[in-house]
């Protein structure tokens, strides 16, 4: 290893203070603006410097000459490092002590006699601004805002998992082609109910699966009773493309009043199952899809013992089942997932109605920061392949009541459209977090007064809103995404978005 060569540390004297102060620098004429700036200041920083570096307290300081070794008994200390070399010869040298407080008086009166100096005070201000500007500049940087199409900032921390949205001049309808595109790993489904089999077609190439929402539980708890003809839907099944005849389910809802019974009741959950399987087996259904909500804690076990029984029997006769359940972020009513999903074949979370059309207030039906505390959720209790996330592709009109609650309506973006042009009112992209922390995402509302000068506030999603959902669920492990409801169609709907 290479010797090293160590420099001894000389104490400044009192005399060469002053020699230092008082030596000419490079004529003036002969340097630049910015010269003589950088020139001043390294004078007053070298000063400075020199003058503040604590010395050793010891008076005697050994060192090594030049290009020789410390002796193997003696040591010299570099930072937190000491290095003990081989014998060599040593010199010593007496430092001169400095009293603490004397070195200070010595600085603060040479200090004053620098700063007498105009062109000191000149340097010394030059100074104060250069470094004023650059800490504002690096505050700026550290704190440049997250900006969306709104241009609204949001806390940095919460928007990481955002996917980037491109500028969006205009609210646009969304196109199932384009997410298909964006997100190849999460098939595209949707439920299709008797009022959209207009917009279904238009864009089944783009789905891998249907589910038909055509059937409640009779008040009797054991038959079904179709919320259509049977034959307008054997009609459209028809039609359909090869590529669409597989992976059509049959959804069934009913009243919690009527289904508790379905799960609670041994005799009749075992007609009801078999009532299930038969209208599965006579209209060519692929799978059932069992969307019993609001059966509440009570009855949490008992539903997971259902599901079991009804897996069970619709395996044996090889079709699927799937549980479509309400959205939670903790592991409280109404249903075990973790259960469910290992008798389902899907476990369907409804990411939608956060706030509802009926019972919510004015703001966005699924706040993106929520959804993606859904899926964390849903990664932890879901078996892996089995997670399908529920979408809202509508939007909700709200009205203010007498009382301070709100009543909505869903509407389609077809309708979002038409209403804010009617009203010649401006739809605006909002981009913020609600007041439950929750980021919301950039999605589109407006507000505008109708014939009887009642004030209405409207949600909707539209592509940009829908392709940044997509774009997160396609991050998780999942058997794929289901939209309620593909085009709520030319009707308004006072309570056809909250069935589901």
């Amino acid at each position: 290893m290479r010797d090293l060569v160590y420099q001894p540390v000389q104490p400044i004297e009192p005399h060469e203070i002053e020699a230092l102060i008082s030596t000419p620098a490079q004529p003036v004429a002969t340097l630049s603006g910015t010269e003589r700036f950088l020139a001043g200041l390294t004078k007053i920083g070298d000063t400075v410097h020199r003058l503040l570096t604590p010395q050793p307290n010891t008076s005697i300081l050994q060192v090594a000459r030049r290009g020789e070794d410390i002796p193997q008994s003696q040591s010299i200390s570099l930072g937190n490092s000491t290095h003990t070399k081989k014998k060599a010869e040593v010199r010593k040298i007496t430092l001169p002590s400095v009293n603490v407080s004397e070195k200070a008086a010595l600085v603060g009166h040479h200090s004053k006699r620098v700063l007498a100096s105009p062109s000191a005070r000149t340097h010394l201000f030059q100074f104060a601004l250069i470094l004023t500007l650059f800490s504002y500049l690096s505050y700026q940087q550290r704190h440049l805002p997250v900006t969306t199409v709104s241009t609204v900032a949001t806390p940095s921390t919460l928007r990481q998992y955002l996917p980037t949205t491109g500028t969006v001049k205009q609210s646009q309808p969304f196109e199932e082609s384009l997410a298909a595109v964006n997100a190849p790993s999460t098939p595209l489904n949707a439920w299709v109910t008797p009022w959209n089999l207009t917009d279904t077609k238009n864009n089944l190439g783009n789905y891998a699966g249907l589910s038909a929402f055509w059937a409640t539980v009779d008040a009797d708890a054991i038959h079904l009773d179709p919320k259509a003809d049977w034959a307008t839907w054997d009609a459209f099944e028809a039609t359909l493309p090869a590529a669409n005849q597989k992976n059509i389910y049959l959804t069934v809802s009913g009243d919690p009043d009527v289904t508790y019974k379905d799960v609670s009741d041994p005799k009749i959950q075992a007609q009801h199952i078999h009532e299930l399987l038969t209208v599965v087996h006579a209209h060519s259904f692929d799978g059932i899809d069992i969307d019993y909500e609001a059966l509440g804690r009570e009855n949490r076990d008992s539903f997971t013992q259902f599901i079991q029984n009804l897996a069970t029997q619709f395996h044996q006769d090889g079709k699927s089942v799937a549980v479509t359940v309400e959205a939670r972020i903790n592991n409280d009513v109404p249903m075990d997932w973790a259960a469910l999903s290992k008798s389902a074949d899907q476990v369907r979370v409804m990411t939608y109605d956060y706030h509802s059309c009926s019972v919510g207030s004015p703001s966005p039906i699924t706040p993106i920061g929520w959804l993606r505390d859904v899926l964390e959720y849903s990664k932890q209790t879901i078996t892996p392949g089995k997670l399908v996330i529920g979408l809202g592709n509508y939007g909700c009109d709200w009205t203010e009541q007498a009382d301070g609650s709100y009543k909505g309506t869903g509407i389609s973006y077809d309708q979002a459209i038409a209403t804010a042009k009617s009203a010649n009112t401006p739809i605006i992209t909002t981009d913020l977090i609600n007041n439950d922390g929750y980021d919301t995402g950039a999605v589109r509302t407006y507000t505008y007064h109708d014939s009887d000068n009642q004030q209405h506030t409207v949600y909707f999603e539209d592509s940009t809103s829908l392709q940044d959902k997509i774009a997160l669920v396609n991050q998780y492990n999942t058997a794929g995404i289901i939209f309620w409801n593909v085009g709520i169609g030319n009707l308004t709907l006072d309570s056809s978005v909250d069935q589901q």
